[in-house]
């Protein structure tokens, strides 16, 4: 009698943990690029065709703000700077305040986290390749740290496509810091914790705690812990910050170039 009530209990586990094994790993289909969190889906595609709607942050009106969140042609909400270097620049990526979490999985950082609101947020890699696979885009980073503001540029900035992990093109630098980006990161793949793209035995993504284009493993670091100083998992620039100090500030911005 006792074994049968032990075979019985026995039982019962592991049908239990049968029932937990499908709830917790029961597959869900990833979102479309519509579904990303700065994609706006429910309007017209008609109204979106007119000329009511800018195209990118280059025919956004100038406003009494200098930055303002604006719902582009293509149907995603964006946060345009329309004063800096002549303004039309679509912010993707933006440090601020350490609200947000920036150690996040390759979903996380495909179709976009945070928020306009707290003042951090990165826009998704989908939407960057969408928007730098079909025309030339420059980029602009800002960056503040101990009250010093810095600037690096490039005239080029291409992400490809989530088939080739999202490989980042980067070059023709100019600004008044080091170039600490596309030396080291052009031509990587991106990483998170859960997909080690980088060149290093280790999973460099895990290691600094960013989702990035890691090489073996980085001389910048823009997606790592906000405030931060243990070696490497802040938010660095190398020629700026070093591996041991963490940026106040930090925000990437792109805009068409212009021929």
């Amino acid at each position: 009698m006792m074994n049968l009530r032990i075979l019985l209990v026995l039982l019962l586990l592991a049908a239990t943990c049968r029932s937990h094994t499908n709830f917790f790993y029961h597959p869900r289909p990833p979102p479309t690029p519509k579904t990303s969190l700065f994609a706006r889906p429910n309007i017209p595609e008609t109204y979106r065709k007119t000329a009511v709607l800018p195209q990118s942050c280059r025919d956004a009106q100038i406003g009494v703000s200098p930055r303002r969140v604006v719902v582009l042609a293509d149907g995603y909400e964006v946060m345009c700077d329309l004063t800096t270097d002549g303004g039309g620049w679509t912010v993707i990526q933006r440090r601020a305040n350490g609200q947000t979490n920036f150690t996040r999985g390759w979903h996380d950082y495909k179709y976009g986290f945070g928020d306009y609101d707290n003042g951090e947020f990165y826009l998704g890699n989908e939407y960057i390749h969408h928007v730098t696979s079909a025309r030339r885009y420059e980029l602009r980073i800002e960056m503040e740290w101990k009250g010093v503001k810095k600037f690096a540029e490039y005239a080029y900035f291409r992400v490809n496509g989530e088939q080739e992990f999202y490989r980042l093109h980067v070059g023709g630098f100019l600004g008044n810091v080091g170039d600490s980006f596309s030396p080291v990161h052009s031509g990587r793949e991106f990483s998170t914790f859960d997909r080690d793209n980088d060149n290093h035995e280790i999973n460099c993504a895990e290691r600094f705690h960013g989702g990035w284009w890691y090489n073996a493993c980085h001389t910048a670091n823009l997606n790592g812990v906000w405030g931060v100083k243990d070696t490497g998992e802040g938010i660095n620039w190398m020629s700026f910050t070093g591996y041991r100090s963490s940026l106040a500030f930090c925000e990437m911005k792109i805009r068409p170039v212009q021929h």
